[in-house]
């Protein structure tokens, strides 16, 4: 059960929740073959006009669509991005809308969103934003980044129990130093542990669905935890259970 049997088309999906996989217009171009489920990344507010830039002609039918901030938000008219993202989600037939963004809230963004969830109910089509963006309503699911390897999925989501979780797939990893003080963590590239795991004696934790090694150092230990394709395939399917229905992941980066 691996991320690589869902990214190859034709393929059947061993997720036990569905995976997008976020591609760039430039990706459609160049792939050779489509994932089974895609995400548009993706709309922006437009620099030279009301409403959004990059907006979708053709989609395959059930795609998400991603809406970010890249561009930030600069007199932009609300009428405007709302018929326009409603326009989009109508035409190709998405399964969703991704406010994918990543600036703190501001009084323009925070009523956009709040109208955005009132456009997409209107349209019998779902949407998901990152927790500042919820308010106190419960019509939106939550965006959340991915799972850390320092904690395990239950103790990570506990906080949005109850609540439908949009969650971001990507590998993780860190290195956790051990010594006299308490437990230091910095966040490291995964690829790089896991080429560094070969100098190692590697083991998978299955609590925390990550791999992980240690070694001395001259301050304590050091412990190097990183996530595989086999892990965060299993730390999806553990997802389910907890609110998590959807997973949102970005092409390139999943090609392992």
């Amino acid at each position: 059960m691996i991320l690589r049997d869902y990214i190859t088309a034709g393929r059947r999906c061993p997720l036990s929740i569905p995976l997008y996989l976020a591609m760039t217009a430039a990706d459609f171009s160049t792939a050779q073959a489509m994932p089974p489920r895609i995400a548009w990344m993706a709309m922006h507010f437009s620099v030279s006009g009301p409403g959004l830039s990059s907006r979708p002609h053709r989609l395959p039918p059930g795609s998400l669509i991603l809406l970010d901030d890249q561009t930030p938000w600069n007199g932009h008219s609300l009428e405007a991005v709302c018929q326009e993202t409603t326009d989009v989600l109508l035409r190709t037939g998405a399964a969703g809308l991704l406010l994918d963004f990543e600036r703190p809230p501001t009084e323009e963004t925070a009523c956009l969103a709040q109208c955005l969830i009132q456009c997409c109910q209107e349209a019998g089509c779902p949407i998901g934003m990152p927790p500042d963006y919820l308010g106190s309503g419960g019509e939106a699911a939550v965006f959340l980044p991915p799972l850390p390897c320092h904690r395990t999925p239950e103790q990570a989501l506990a906080p949005y129990h109850g609540r439908e979780i949009w969650l971001e797939a990507a590998a993780g990893g860190c290195q956790v130093t051990l010594g006299a003080d308490r437990p230091a963590i910095s966040p490291a590239d995964p690829r790089h542990l896991a080429a560094e795991s070969e100098r190692f004696i590697a083991f998978t934790d299955p609590h925390l669905c990550c791999r992980y090694f240690s070694y001395p150092t001259d301050s304590g230990l050091q412990l190097a935890l990183y996530d595989t394709e086999e892990t965060l395939a299993e730390k999806l399917d553990r997802c389910q259970a907890l609110g998590v229905t959807l997973a949102i992941g970005i092409w390139r980066q999943l090609a392992f």
